[in-house]
């Protein structure tokens, strides 16, 4: 895909940067990156069919929802998220290359905003990879169709910080903007990036598709999600390719507790073994899984007890760990199904 129309940069009415921008008319094929600012609700810089689609009162109004959901909530959050992990975490892992985000699904979102320092970041989960921009085009009218579901799939994360698989699965599974790379593309945009390329490609015998992108720093990154079982059932299929990038980063949130269930035992042992640290909040490996021994244990924020729906995972461990850590400061941004600050919480495991 390509183009000989200028690149145009954003443009702000009355100089608001927290404003509608200026939807400048452009030419040529749009390209990874322009569907990406599409989905974004950001002018883009290729592509006659999209930039026309960008002139209409319905994309204005889909551009004004993806910018209510952006100011009013979710860029705060993430910018608090950056400067917390800055200052308190991200020296730990600096030397490490890539991040495990098993259950992360779709959300790059956190994941860029808590290990930006990190080059490779590996999503896991169950939703299909879904649409492709480079191998599946799509004609003006279903993607205009489409905008309402994508909104509606990307609404949870954006206001509160993880994805309903459910509820995702339900609002994208009839729209030409299946699965989980649009929710990619559109994030990287989001956060001030740039798409270079999409490909599809294989983790094992699972299907997965690479997004390598430059985020607003201006550094190459590359995001891979895997569409694939993480049980005891289907994990021996993910070893040789989670192998294949050695060492790294793991990071659990909103992961529903799976990492307490046996079922789900290999997967805990090899993120244990393969991580120099691991960051959670209380739905990841249960806090008796990292002896002494070989961990180093900083706890962040508040741990009083599950949400009721996962009253059953109390911790009396963890809520003795954090006792014995008093005047912690609480984290200036919610983690999971605590998305309010006063319960959230987060450990850093440190491996010695």
């Amino acid at each position: 895909m390509s183009s000989c129309a200028p690149q145009k940069e954003d443009a702000r009415k009355n100089n608001d940067p927290d404003g509608p921008p200026v939807f400048v008319p452009v030419g040529g094929d749009a390209g990874p990156d322009d569907m990406a600012r599409f989905l974004a609700g950001r002018p883009v810089r290729h592509g006659k069919t999209v930039s026309d689609l960008q002139q209409t009162p319905e994309y204005a109004a889909h551009e004004a929802a993806m910018r209510g959901m952006w100011t009013g909530l979710t860029r705060h959050r993430v910018a608090r998220m950056s400067e917390w992990s800055a200052l308190n975490v991200q020296p730990s892992f600096s030397s490490d290359r890539v991040l495990f985000y098993p259950f992360g699904g779709p959300d790059l979102l956190h994941a860029e905003a808590l290990f930006s320092n990190i080059p490779t970041k590996i999503l896991m989960g169950l939703e299909p990879v879904g649409w492709l921009p480079n191998t599946a085009p799509v004609s003006a009218t279903d993607l205009m169709a489409a905008l309402p579901a994508y909104r509606e799939a990307t609404r949870t994360q954006m206001q509160i910080g993880y994805f309903i698989t459910k509820d995702m699965k339900t609002d994208l599974d009839a729209s030409v903007l299946r699965g989980v790379t649009p929710v990619v593309l559109a994030t990287v945009s989001l956060m001030g990036g740039t798409v270079l390329n999409v490909n599809a490609m294989a983790a094992g015998p699972y299907q997965a598709v690479r997004v390598d992108y430059r985020n607003a720093a201006g550094d190459s990154n590359t995001v891979i999600y895997v569409c694939g079982d993480l049980s005891n059932g289907g994990f021996r299929n993910y070893r040789a390719f989670l192998d294949s990038y050695g060492r790294g980063t793991t990071y659990f949130k909103a992961a529903s507790y799976l990492m307490h269930d046996d079922y789900f035992s290999q997967a805990r042992d090899y993120f244990l073994s393969a991580s120099n640290n691991v960051i959670e909040d209380d739905s990841g490996i249960p806090f008796r899984f990292f002896a002494p021994a070989l961990w180093d244990i900083h706890p962040y924020g508040n741990y009083e007890a599950p949400i009721p729906l996962f009253a059953k995972h109390m911790q009396n461990d963890l809520r003795e760990a954090y006792l014995a850590v008093p005047n912690r400061p609480l984290l200036p941004f919610g983690s999971g199904y605590h998305y309010g600050t006063e319960t959230a919480n987060l450990i850093h495991a440190v491996r010695k």
